[in-house]
């Protein structure tokens, strides 16, 4: 890791836009389809700092897979993820992406493979939390990962290096700020009710 928060080469995002919209949603989709990304949460006793550290890991995942380098991403407001609503009852927080090209689904496609593991990955190390031993914490998250990974429906068909990569880029977020990574396992677990992807066809454009 270099002094911009970034592990990645470009070969290894490179190999992470190999994934295609079918392989994670069972579904193609072709340029010019705008993409959502939806996070429903409760919106009982949220703790403010772990909203943060939640959104904090979203945020880091999304920029390292734009440009593999945070300091890159950081001078590029524009760039950002960026929340598109906020909608009622439950928390709903919209992520919004017009694909041009397939690989730009790239970014929103990992953090929803995210969204899958984090809840698994925190039940896993309450035990360990209640024994203070660090090393069965890392151990048993990273078990439960790769369980949830091989469990699912479409991401047990991912090739393997593909499913070593995603668990590679999913612990490391964790790793890197401990505490950060800590509360967004917790948030996640007691608030996140689920991730789901809602695909808009492109607007044909009407014969004069």
């Amino acid at each position: 890791m270099n002094g911009t928060g970034s592990y990645y080469v470009p070969s290894t995002i490179s190999t992470f836009r190999r994934l295609t919209t079918d392989q994670i949603l069972g579904r193609t989709i072709v340029p010019g389809t705008t993409i959502e990304l939806r996070i429903r949460i409760s919106e009982q006793n949220v703790r403010v700092g772990h909203l943060y550290s939640f959104l904090r890991i979203l945020d880091r995942a999304y920029g390292r897979l734009l440009f593999g380098d945070l300091r890159r991403y950081a001078f590029q407001p524009d760039m950002q993820l960026s929340a598109t609503t906020f909608e009622k009852g439950s928390w709903e927080i919209v992520l919004t992406q017009l694909v041009s090209q397939l690989p730009n689904a790239t970014p929103l496609l990992i953090i929803f493979v995210l969204l899958k593991l984090l809840p698994k990955a925190a039940e896993s190390t309450a035990s360990a939390y209640k024994t203070l031993q660090e090393g069965k914490l890392i151990r048993d998250r990273r078990k439960a990962m790769r369980q949830k990974l091989n469990d699912d429906r479409k991401l047990s068909q991912l090739p393997p290096n593909m499913k070593r990569l995603l668990l590679k880029f999913a612990n490391q977020l964790i790793d890197q700020e401990p505490k950060v990574g800590r509360e967004a396992l917790e948030f996640s677990e007691e608030h996140l009710i689920e991730a789901r992807i809602k695909v808009a066809k492109p607007r044909s454009r009407k014969k004069k």
